[in-house]
């Protein structure tokens, strides 16, 4: 509507310099040549205030306020360590605490953005799916871990029971530790869990083998 307006304006000014006349022809090329022009100056200004928009936009976008990260990152790892160290050192509080201090660092994380957050995420579980895998492959090398399931870490531990004991029915040997009526006896130098039909046998009382069952076998004394 403003743009016929303005092309109406414009020819009635031209008519009043020719002095009434209108020249259909050279009138009709004025229009059209007003129009083109008035409808490119509109789409340049409306572009200009686009440019604009969109300039001050990505100056907003490339000048964030900047969050450090060092606090979230030294608390991730601080969580981590007391972490790996609870998994080899039973104690609950080392874990307890690794826990709370490994979900203060992702919580801190999050004031970065939710990618840097979820990047922090994936950390701690890869993390700490390691930390569980070394934790059962070094175990068992460990003192601690022989301890726990418990094997002796002699030469001459107690042979396992699949290896069966059968192949010490009738041998004679004697008693490592009090039968009380179970203990640990040896024989030809390895030490195997025995439980006693005689009761109570005292310790390096000479004991005989009578029956192998699952985990010890059975002895009663020497005669």
């Amino acid at each position: 509507m403003g743009v016929r307006r303005g092309a109406g304006g414009f020819l009635a000014m031209v008519e009043r310099r020719a002095g009434g006349a209108r020249p259909a022809s050279v009138l009709r090329i004025l229009q059209v040549f007003y129009l083109i022009v008035r409808r490119s100056g509109q789409k340049r200004l409306e572009r200009g205030k686009g440019a604009a928009i969109v300039g001050r936009m990505m100056l907003f976008a490339a000048s964030p306020e900047e969050v450090s990260l060092i606090l979230p990152i030294g608390l991730l790892v601080a969580g981590l360590v007391l972490i790996g160290v609870e998994f080899f050192l039973p104690t609950v509080v080392l874990g307890f605490l690794g826990a709370v201090v490994s979900f203060a660092g992702i919580y801190l994380s999050a004031e970065a953005g939710g990618l840097t957050c979820a990047v922090f995420c994936v950390v701690f579980l890869v993390v700490l799916t390691l930390e569980f895998f070394a934790f059962r492959r070094l175990l068992p090398q460990t003192a601690i871990g022989r301890s726990m399931i418990n094997v002796s870490s002699n030469e001459g531990a107690a042979v396992p029971a699949a290896a069966g004991y059968a192949v010490y029915v009738g041998k004679t040997g004697k008693a490592a530790t009090v039968l009380a009526p179970s203990g640990t006896i040896e024989i030809d130098g390895t030490l195997i869990e025995a439980f006693s039909l005689d009761g109570f046998v005292e310790r390096n009382a000479a004991v005989v083998v009578t029956e192998a069952g699952s985990g010890r076998v059975t002895v009663r004394r020497s005669r």
